[in-house]
């Protein structure tokens, strides 16, 4: 800075201070041949004045304290429906009838940027009228369903620095009159919990709203969700 920027910084005595605030944007992304794990932005201020005459050079510098900031995990998370799929086998109408049931398989894929995290789980919240059909893949993985509140929760457990884990599962449909010419919510919310071991903070993502629109579903031609009346 200099001194017609900031008056109060122009010259400091002994016993006087002042302050000065500035940001540094940081860099969207790491470059493809880094190791995005465990990042820590360090950082040194320091300062000095030319203007002060001293016989030692080292008492016209000083320098702050290191400042280390840890970079969290960004975590991506992905809920699509799908009615097509080789785990799953779903039956009904597309677009769904009044009065006929059509099952879904909801996808999720969850992932970590950088940084392992540890005890991770998904809760996924169905609106009243949707039914989970107690199948989901893969096997062996630890669900819990919720019937009193429509939730069921996925316990992800270890997700690793870099690396992806999926999980699918059934849920069923029956619409009614009043829902002709409306696609239909399968999913309220999913929300998605950790702890991360690199900066010791809880990690939190959510992921709201899915219909039964299947955009992510080429291997069907019918893709729109909205429920036709009975014919």
């Amino acid at each position: 800075w200099k001194a017609s920027d900031i008056p109060a910084l122009a010259r400091l005595e002994p016993g006087q201070s002042g302050k000065i605030s500035f940001t540094v944007p940081v860099v969207k992304g790491f470059p493809a041949n880094a190791n995005p794990k465990n990042i820590a932005i360090k950082s040194v201020a320091t300062i000095d004045s030319p203007d002060i005459k001293s016989t030692l050079t080292g008492n016209k510098t000083i320098a702050s304290n290191l400042l280390q900031v840890k970079v969290g995990a960004l975590v991506a998370l992905q809920v699509s429906p799908f009615f097509s799929g080789d785990h799953i086998t779903n039956t009904g109408p597309l677009p769904p009838v009044v009065g006929s049931e059509t099952t879904y398989t909801i996808r999720t894929k969850v992932a970590s940027s950088s940084n392992d995290l540890s005890q991770a789980r998904i809760t996924f919240v169905l609106p009243s009228g949707v039914v989970y059909k107690e199948k989901s893949y893969p096997n062996g993985e630890t669900v819990e369903w919720k019937a009193r509140t429509n939730e069921l929760v996925w316990e992800v457990g270890i997700l690793s620095s870099g690396k992806e884990k999926e999980f699918q599962f059934q849920v069923a449909i029956t619409p009614n009159q009043s829902q002709v010419g409306k696609d239909v919510e399968l999913v309220k919310t999913a929300t998605f919990e950790a702890k991360e071991s690199f900066t010791k903070k809880e990690v939190i993502t959510e992921r709201a709203k899915v219909t039964n629109y299947l955009e992510q579903d080429k291997a069907v031609t019918e893709q729109s969700g909205f429920v036709k009346a009975t014919p």
